[in-house]
């Protein structure tokens, strides 16, 4: 009895030693491991760190006129001058007078007056060629008597320089709808405005007549 209750006590014994081995072993094998996953986190940490450039914080910049392009000093000046004297320069047209105004008005009304003389209307056309044959025969045809009763109304007058304009009239017919919008145009020759020959021309060949 006694040496089976011996056995039994080393056998106990031993049990325990072994579960006492394989705790330590398990505690050891866990240090270890917990060990190099702690080595690897420092060594990304360390990586990451080498990796990240440090800007020094510096004074801030602002933003000057000559950084934006816009210059000061002498050449802004310069600029300025510059800007002023393009400026000048397109609004410097002819400026004509309310003279040469009322000169291209009446130039219009005298070509397109059937009840003046043929010679004082050809004198305020540039170019007569061929006119006065295309406006005696407008004046002779069947509708003669209604194309001399035809006149104009000048509603603008523009100088795009100082020898000549640009003419926007209606064309006025006895018993019909006016005829509004047309674009004609005159110069000045020899100090006196005229109606150009393309005008007149352009006029005939809308009631059938040619020039």
């Amino acid at each position: 009895m006694r040496n089976d209750g011996t056995r039994e006590r080393g056998a106990a014994s031993g049990a325990w030693a072994a579960a006492a081995v394989v705790l330590a072993l398990g505690a050891l094998l866990f240090g270890f491991t917990a060990h190099v996953r702690l080595n690897e986190m420092e060594a990304e940490v360390a990586r990451l760190s080498s990796a990240t450039t440090t800007v020094p914080v510096g004074e801030p910049r602002v933003a000057t006129d000559e950084g934006l392009g816009l210059g000061v000093g002498a050449d802004s000046e310069q600029a300025g001058s510059a800007s002023a004297g393009t400026a000048q320069a397109g609004s410097g047209d002819s400026a004509p007078s309310d003279d040469d105004r009322l000169a291209v008005v009446r130039a219009f009304t005298t070509v397109y007056d059937a009840s003046q003389p043929l010679s004082e209307r050809l004198l305020s056309v540039d170019d007569p060629s061929g006119v006065d044959l295309a406006l005696q025969a407008i004046e002779a045809g069947p509708n003669g008597e209604l194309v001399k009763q035809v006149v104009v109304s000048v509603n603008d007058v523009k100088f795009p320089t100082a020898n000549s304009a640009t003419v926007i009239y209606t064309i006025v017919v006895p018993g019909a709808d006016p005829v509004p919008g047309r674009n004609g145009g005159a110069k000045l020759i020899d100090g006196a405005w005229k109606v150009t020959r393309a005008t007149v021309c352009g006029d005939l060949a809308a009631v059938g007549g040619s020039c």
